[in-house]
């Protein structure tokens, strides 16, 4: 495919090595090039005839009791929702519909109720709806064969479907988004293909995990219209984990929270302890699994409905002291046994449910997942690597499988099945052979760690640092070792005499073991913990401590116990809350990173947090790196914007916000804030960009470079990216007037791995050298190697692919960018190179990353921020700021 000619400021760049890849990207041909596709704008409301009385008004009618007994009331225009406004639509024009053999598609509702767009093939003839002309149609409205009211519905005729714009969002996507999985889910019927979500998985060569996990294979196909000259469909390999069906809740327990494979033992209730009952680690691990799930159960409340609920939450108290709903507050465990049910387990938590507004307990024993399968939405967390390795696919049997159903896609739609009439046939589409293309490779940009990988750039040596330690852990997994304090020594040891950071390890202040003497409860340790750090935080506070913040800085070194025996979740949480919140950084470890604190890779790795922790730079770019430096020749402030919605549609999430505050761009400012409440990714930038200029050091940015991620293509392409924009350059604009300077003009790309699009090197493996993270591994080989860029012939002008990570297992997946706006006119070459080197230069590790640092810096903030905040979504919490202490806001105290 031909490369449309570009202004000498856009892409494609021209530097790096070629790479022949292979894409899956099939692109799509019309066979009928002159069937058309129209675009209708459907809007209606629903208007009740008038009711005597006040009891009996419509929805949005007047107040009752404001007239006369007996008088008329009318209804105001009740809106129609999209599900059914679809269904009138059809029923009201079907003689030009189904009677003329056209088809209507269901297109996307706005944010009003009562408006939707529906797409017909081929149009309805303009006789009957002119071009952007609205025609009111009515409808008498009966209910129960009584006319009610009457139903008006105005339809708009806007377009034809314009098969060939380039724009991310368009016509064809939305007219495809729905149309495309049903078409494929009717395509491979045969081939025992189900849907779930958006993506088709078969149960044929599922894998299990502990025996009630499945991991079910499958296809996740999507269409890209932002492309050169034709839109193009993208076929990869996905899965999906899926809990057993019909298991008992308390199967799932003992499989996912004791690690047991159910296969291996045999389980009966009557063997379990009669006083077993969940609490701390166990319990809240246990909750992420089942909240939200689908579960059934014997129907003792409602003999008319079928038993299925929706999990809610696992109550911290057994069935035994719940009490039924019924007029005589029945406890739970009496109700279950007068219907007849047996309760082997009374002191077991209980199960909150609910089927529709009702809520309800039930009795854990009598709860099983229902009988269809169910995506695990928090399994990620606790069995990621149990899952990781069985869904890790390299790039060889990945794209066998990519070329698989292509072959038998392009089958389907070159010869279709009378009996299976798809959007795709009825469109007459045909898919070609993917797109083999030549990328380039990027050298590796010259950074401290290129050269130096084992050294700090600038360790920390501001101030004298001094430390506390708390020792979480038990006593087993130190045994046969040093104590803990003696390997906490041997650490402190390493980073003064080997990274030159300014500590002593005679410099602890403080050291507290809590379970020396006799293991705690995971209460009685979180209670203790809790209670420690307050007494030391007054201590320091009161002066009881030789600390002196004019000239030391203070971290604490906190050792976790065995997460399979405590909740360290909780504990880490508490713990960094409790710290930060006080203006202190921290250091938490597990114990088997503990206990490896003498091996070169972990104490090297850990250090790097603790410079970066204390205010030291890990990584630099060095003279040697030509196009950076030059860059920053004009004084440039980089921020990076990242996103932590809440996966509740009615709660709002966190904003986090990162901005460099010197001329190297070497240090960054931080701050957070809550979405706006009719937003879920606005929020307020007054305090946020005016600060970080007011606090920039050297000359004043003429540039704001902005990196935005958490936001999904749409938005980043033409949504609330640009009110951001406009909101950013607004508050930018107030500050420079007030100090008498130009507004710095703002680039602004967007961070995007939601795109469903992978490479794989389809050379002979000897024109360019295959990774060195790849050398040992003949799977991973066929990886593109760090540096990959791919910007043209699969990209629009304003986007591009780049590849600056490598991965242990699968197929690497590449990065997206989006160009929203770009006021500044940055040469590709120099956009290109200072996004790979930005993602050299994260504080956490010594080799390339995937994300450039701003946006490393807000995802790592992100993640604190969740995990230190009781509950960082609640509606209570939305309108209220999430300060960051003044010692620590220009500090990454969050790595």
């Amino acid at each position: 495919m031909a490369v449309a000619i570009r202004d000498e400021l856009d892409f494609p760049g021209t530097e790096g090595r070629p790479l022949q890849i292979r894409t899956n990207l099939f692109p799509i041909n019309r066979q009928d090039e002159g069937l058309e596709v129209g675009v209708y704008m459907v809007e209606g409301v629903r208007i009740l005839h008038a009711q005597p009385g006040g009891d009996r008004r419509g929805r949005g009618g007047p107040p009752r009791g404001g007239g006369a007994a007996g008088r008329a009331i009318s209804s105001e225009p009740i809106p129609i929702f999209p599900n059914e406004l679809f269904d009138i639509f059809c029923r009201i024009l079907d003689p030009d519909l189904g009677g003329a053999g056209r088809i209507p598609l269901k297109g996307y509702s706005t944010r009003d109720d009562n408006t939707m767009q529906i797409f017909v093939i081929p149009p309805i003839p303009q006789s009957v709806l002119p071009l952007m002309t609205p025609r009111l149609f009515h409808e008498v409205d009966k209910r129960r064969g009584k006319v009610v009211g009457n139903i008006n519905m105005t339809v708009k005729y806007l377009r034809n479907v314009d098969f060939y714009a380039m724009q991310v969002y368009n016509d064809f996507r939305e007219l495809m988004k729905t149309g495309l999985i049903e078409s494929l889910a009717m395509l491979f019927k045969n081939q025992n293909y189900i849907q779930i979500g958006n993506n088709l998985f078969t149960l044929q060569g599922k894998k299990s995990i502990y025996n009630v996990i499945d991991v079910l294979g499958g296809m996740k196909v999507r269409i890209h219209t932002e492309v050169l000259q034709r839109p193009m469909l993208s076929i990869n390999m996905t899965f999906a984990t899926c809990l057993r069906v019909t298991v008992p809740l308390l199967y799932v327990y003992l499989a996912l929270i004791i690690r047991r494979d159910i296969s291996e033992i045999q389980f009966r209730i009557t063997d379990l302890p009669k006083d077993l009952t969940l609490s701390g680690g166990h319990l809240e691990a246990f909750r992420q699994v089942v909240k939200g799930l689908d579960i059934q159960s014997h129907e003792v409340y409602n003999r008319t409905h079928q038993g299925r609920y929706k999990v809610t939450d696992i109550t911290t108290l057994p069935a035994s002291k719940i009490r039924c709903k019924d007029r005589q507050a029945t406890p739970l465990n009496e109700y279950f046994i007068s219907n007849g049910y047996d309760i082997l387990l009374p002191h077991m938590n209980a199960v909150e449910v609910k089927r529709g507004a009702k809520t309800y307990s039930i009795p854990m024993e009598h709860c099983f997942v229902s009988d269809t399968p169910q995506k695990l939405r928090h399994s990620m967390t606790l069995f990621k690597r149990d899952i990781i390795a069985l869904t890790a696919i390299p790039p060889e049997p990945r794209f066998q499988f990519i070329d698989k159903i292509g072959r038998e896609l392009s089958h389907c739609l070159a010869a279709p099945d009378d009996a299976q009439r798809t959007l795709l046939t009825d469109l007459n589409m045909r898919i070609d052979a993917p797109i083999s293309m030549e990328a380039r490779v990027l050298d590796q940009p010259a950074t401290h760690f290129k050269e130096k990988p084992n050294f700090l750039a600038m360790p920390y040596t501001r101030k004298k640092v001094q430390y506390i330690f708390f020792n979480l852990a038990t006593t087993t997994p130190f045994l046969y070792g040093p104590p803990p304090v003696k390997s906490l020594e041997g650490f402190i040891y390493y980073l003064y005499e080997r990274l030159n950071i300014d500590i002593d390890w005679r410099d602890m202040l403080y050291a507290h073991d809590f379970q020396r003497d006799t293991p705690l409860s995971d209460k009685r340790l979180l209670a203790d913990f809790t209670n420690k750090i307050q007494e030391v935080l007054g201590h320091l506070r009161d002066g009881n401590i030789s600390y002196y913040p004019e000239e030391h800085q203070l971290i604490f070194f906190v050792l976790l116990p065995d997460e399979a025996q405590y909740d360290t979740a909780v504990l880490r949480g508490t713990g960094k809350a409790m710290l930060t919140s006080a203006g202190f950084v921290s250091q938490f470890f597990r114990p088997e990173n503990f206990i490896k604190l003498n091996t070169d890779a972990i104490r090297f790795h850990v250090a790097m947090k603790v410079n970066a922790k204390l205010g030291g730079i890990n990584n630099i770019p060095i003279d040697s790196n030509l196009r950076w430096n030059r860059f920053l020749e004009i004084p440039t402030m980089f921020v990076g914007i990242d996103t932590r919605n809440s996966t509740e549609r009615n709660q709002r999430g966190i904003v986090a916000v990162s901005a460099s505050c010197n001329v190297e761009a070497t240090q960054y400012a931080f701050y957070r804030r809550r979405n706006h409440l009719d937003s879920r990714y606005s929020i307020n930038w007054t305090g946020i960009i005016d600060d970080a200029l007011r606090n920039f050091h050297g000359p004043f940015p003429e540039r704001v470079f902005i990196l935005r991620a958490g936001m999904d293509e749409h938005n980043l392409a033409k949504g609330e990216a640009m009110s951001e924009i406009y909101e950013i350059e607004v508050v930018m604009e107030n500050y420079c007037y007030s100090i008498g300077k130009p507004r710095p003009k703002i680039t602004y790309i967007g961070y995007n791995r939601a795109h469903n699009i992978r490479f794989m090197r389809d050379d002979d493996i000897l024109t360019l050298p295959v990774d060195p993270e790849y050398r040992n591994d003949d799977g991973l080989r066929y990886n593109v190697p760090r540096g990959t860029v791919v910007d043209h012939q699969i990209t629009h002008r304003s986007t591009f692919y780049m590849v600056t990570h490598t991965t242990n297992q699968g197929t690497v997946k590449p990065v997206k960018y989006i160009i929203t706006k770009d006021d500044n006119f940055i040469v590709a070459n120099d956009l290109l190179s200072v996004l790979y080197t930005l993602c050299c230069l994260t504080p956490r590790t010594n080799f390339p990353i995937r994300r450039p640092l701003p946006i490393a810096y807000c995802s790592l903030l992100l993640d604190h921020t969740v995990d230190t905040l009781a509950d960082p979504y609640a509606d209570a919490e939305i309108d209220r700021p999430i300060n960051i202490h003044r010692n620590l806001k220009a500090i990454p105290f969050f790595v």
